[in-house]
């Protein structure tokens, strides 16, 4: 806190979906909401869609959010922020102090992980849902200590249930008229459901018995709880990808790949693992994939929105999944 009091800095941030935010550009006099990754920058932007907010990222792209370290610049950001937007559910593990500092000295964060129903890593993955299966009440708010998967933005129906108090939220903290806000949100909500029904198809071709995953980390439960996915294996045994995985387990994992006859391992495509393409190598047969797991691409490519990251991703695992026959 005594940090954030002394900082002198004007808020900047790492990129920004709505104009120049470097304090002296048509941006600068709108208020600011930070959102801690792209992914939620962009659904923030869809939802504050008039034009009248400057909404900024605190991560630079192809940062992981499991790991990265706030400078002085990104603590006065927040400080100065009316708004945060934060996945929670532990996502953001470097930023927890400096969220609950801004919160209590009054800056509003809005945790999206607090309002829905969250996996963990006991739960598994069944059979495909419909958009009315999962209850979207409001979750506990400590849920991330009780070790929920934060890895929930690659579940849009579940997103859907949230939309509704972000939007809220954002009507709280700023100017933007509570009519444009609810046809922002109509329009962004029907825009993610043609999404969830675009994957229900994309998948629909791939049978029950190619449905199984091998991740890098387990980052992909919520798309398998989903669509009917099995994951039987993480390279690394955590929802983060800071965690290092033993001999024995990579040995153990090796033996269920031969078995379930996988043809692929998910890997981060911002991040390369020695620990996966050695272990690809070892069994011999199974093709390292790449999927934009934790923000998005440049903008104009395959990933660069949201909704974009979420169809690409699907595309892109059943194609890996399905080139065995």
């Amino acid at each position: 806190m005594t940090l954030l009091a002394l900082a002198v800095v004007l808020p900047t941030a790492c990129a920004s979906s709505n104009g120049d935010d470097s304090g002296d550009g048509p941006g600068a006099d709108l208020p600011t909401i930070v959102a801690t990754t792209d992914i939620w920058a962009d659904v923030t932007q869809n939802i504050a869609c008039g034009g009248v907010v400057n909404v900024v990222t605190l991560t630079p792209p192809g940062t992981d959010p499991h790991t990265y370290e706030p400078s002085l610049a990104d603590r006065a950001t927040v400080a100065n922020a009316g708004l945060v937007v934060a996945n929670g559910l532990g996502l953001e593990a470097s930023l927890l102090d400096t969220l609950e500092a801004v919160e209590e000295s009054g800056t509003p964060v809005f945790r999206v992980g607090d309002h829905l129903d969250a996996i963990t890593a006991a739960d598994d993955a069944g059979e495909p849902e419909d958009a009315g299966d999962h209850p979207e009440d409001e979750a506990d708010e400590h849920d991330h200590a009780a070790g929920a998967d934060p890895h929930f933005w690659f579940d849009p129906v579940r997103v859907l249930g949230t939309l509704e108090a972000l939007a809220v939220a954002i009507a709280d903290a700023t100017a933007i008229a509570e009519s444009d806000i609810e046809a922002c949100l109509a329009s962004y909500t029907t825009e993610l459901e043609t999404a969830h029904a675009q994957i229900v198809d994309i998948v629909a071709g791939l049978a029950p018995q190619q449905r199984v995953l091998v991740t890098n980390h387990d980052s992909l439960s919520y798309f398998a709880d989903r669509y009917g996915f099995r994951v039987v294996g993480t390279v690394l045994p955590a929802a983060t990808s800071a965690a290092e995985a033993s001999i024995a387990h990579l040995e153990e994992l090796a033996e269920i790949i031969e078995r379930e006859g996988v043809t692929a391992i998910f890997g981060e495509m911002a991040h390369t693992s020695a620990t996966v393409d050695s272990l690809a190598s070892q069994v011999g047969d199974v093709e390292v994939v790449g999927l934009a797991t934790d923000g998005l691409g440049p903008v104009g490519s395959p990933n660069g929105t949201y909704i974009e990251l979420l169809v690409t991703n699907a595309e892109t695992v059943v194609a890996a999944l399905a080139s065995d026959g």
